[in-house]
């Protein structure tokens, strides 16, 4: 017999349509901003002090002031000498300080304001330079040649208490050599007039004298002038 036909094919499955996509919503709009607040009402202004008349002297009369140096820095600025008794006005102290002898220069001392044994105020006082009134100077170039004749002067200020320690402001020092009518000037430094690692001494040189000071007869003069 012939063979039987094949089944039938399934129906294919069923599947329900897609709804088309709603349209969206309007985003809701943002709440109206809200309005500041009330300022606040002013501070009530604080009570008025009552207004004291008051005398300053009348206390002060118990405080014990001093104006001295420090007990542990008797200096020689300020510690010796004549002081006359601390005076007082009202709040103004004063005290006046007085030395037999004029203090070594540069050196320093500190006085002190101090009210019932406590420092309050201090200032540190340094004695002035004062300046030169004597020179003194050393040839150290014992000859000279026409090829070597550099003339190396050593000097030394002193103020009117024989200090070596002098001041320098508007001070100028010159090293001068003379040979008939001719003159050659230098100008030296003063810097190592005030440093005690040089015993206060200035070298200053003149670097070379003229050829033709060498070809004549003649008698060299070298001098060192200060002034202010």
């Amino acid at each position: 017999p012939p063979p039987s036909p094949p089944p039938p094919s399934p129906p294919p499955p069923f599947f329900p349509p897609i709804p088309p996509p709603s349209p969206s919503s309007p985003s809701p709009l943002p709440p109206p901003p809200l309005s500041p607040p009330p300022p606040l009402p002013p501070s009530p202004r604080p009570p008025a002090l009552p207004r004291l008349e008051c005398d300053v002297s009348d206390h002060l009369s118990d405080l014990t002031l001093q104006v001295a140096p420090p007990t542990d820095d008797l200096s020689d600025v300020l510690a010796l000498g004549a002081i006359e008794p601390t005076s007082s006005s009202g709040a103004l102290y004063s005290r006046s300080f007085a030395l037999p002898f004029a203090p070594q220069p540069a050196s320093s001392g500190i006085v002190a304001a101090s009210i019932q044994s406590l420092s309050y105020l201090s200032l540190t006082q340094v004695a002035e330079r004062q300046r030169a009134l004597s020179l003194r100077a050393v040839l150290r170039t014992d000859a000279v040649f026409v090829d070597r004749s550099v003339v190396h002067v050593a000097i030394q200020l002193r103020d009117a208490y024989n200090n070596v320690q002098v001041s320098r402001s508007g001070l100028s020092v010159r090293l001068a050599a003379s040979f008939a009518a001719s003159v050659i000037t230098v100008d030296c430094s003063t810097a190592d007039l005030v440093r005690d690692d040089r015993f206060y001494v200035q070298h200053c040189s003149i670097p070379q004298l003229p050829q033709l000071w060498f070809a004549a007869q003649g008698e060299t003069t070298i001098r060192v002038e200060a002034r202010y």
